[in-house]
């Protein structure tokens, strides 16, 4: 099996246009996001709520039945008290405004 390309942080769902440092990659939809993981390893998975193609849960779920050792990261402005249940019973390693800047981010993944 040929060794997997490694970067810091990939966001999917978040409301930034570009990243603002070189180690992170945004994924424009779910699809893509899955895409990138398959061919690229991430520390860090960060997920906001305004996924293009799926829905918020439906896209962890995926993600955590096919890479279950995968952190991952919740970036949202708008959490419910169901919302912070449903992301710890799916492994949330964190919980952090949509509006985060990437470093704080990148302390996390390593």
């Amino acid at each position: 099996m040929p060794e997997l390309e490694q970067a810091a942080l990939l966001a999917v769902g978040v409301d930034a246009k570009e990243s603002l440092a070189p180690e992170v990659l945004i994924a424009a939809t779910g699809k893509r996001a899955i895409e990138l993981m398959r061919l690229m390893q991430f520390d860090l998975l960060v997920v906001g709520p305004n996924i293009a193609d799926m829905q918020l849960w439906q896209f962890v779920q995926r993600v955590r039945m096919t890479r279950p050792w995968q952190r991952w990261a919740l970036a949202t402005d708008q959490l419910t008290p169901q919302d912070e249940v449903t992301a710890r019973s799916l492994g949330v390693i964190g919980i952090f405004k949509e509006k985060t800047d990437w470093p704080e981010l990148l302390h996390v993944a390593e």
